[in-house]
């Protein structure tokens, strides 16, 4: 499951509009919506592959079992922690992560409890994953840009971050 936290997406997307190229409008609404249609329709496959992919997918599906939201037992069972070690990118360890968001969180008044760790980290996940900036890189940034005169929240600077991040 991803959250993103706080309204820090919409401080965030204008200052991407700022450093991002315009986008171009290529086709009409109509023919996007067709275009996607098309796409989601089930492409056609050889028999015999279809068979040999049919029980293959099967049993794939059989191996992993799933809670009710779709999420695999596997993970929904993981602590904060051990989500946030999986999902974030680098191979840092426990310690090293947690470091750099605790001085992110406590530095931008950000509460060190389970719902925020994960609050805190499905947003740097989700900037990651739209802009490809790291998450620890995001962190670094944030804490090495800190300023007390300055009343930012957490996600708002966690944008800003980012903007600065992908535009170099």
């Amino acid at each position: 499951m991803l959250i993103v936290y706080g309204s820090s997406l919409a401080t965030f997307f204008i200052l991407v509009a700022a450093v991002a190229p315009p986008v171009e409008k290529t086709q009409a609404p109509e023919a996007q919506m067709e275009q996607a249609n098309n796409l989601a329709a089930k492409p056609e496959v050889a028999p015999e592959v279809a068979e040999g992919t049919q029980s293959q997918t099967q049993e794939a599906e059989n191996q992993l079992e799933k809670t009710d939201s779709g999420v695999p037992a596997e993970i929904k069972n993981l602590d904060v922690w051990e989500k946030i070690i999986i999902a974030f990118d680098g191979g840092y360890s426990k310690k090293h992560i947690k470091a750099r968001m605790d001085k992110a969180m406590m530095l931008y008044e950000l509460e060190l409890t389970d719902e925020n760790y994960n609050k805190a980290a499905s947003s740097l996940v989700a900037l990651k994953n739209k802009f490809g900036v790291k998450e620890v890189d995001i962190l670094d940034y944030m804490i090495k840009s800190y300023s007390p005169n300055l009343n930012i929240s957490f996600p708002d600077m966690a944008g800003i971050a980012t903007a600065v991040l992908a535009s170099q």
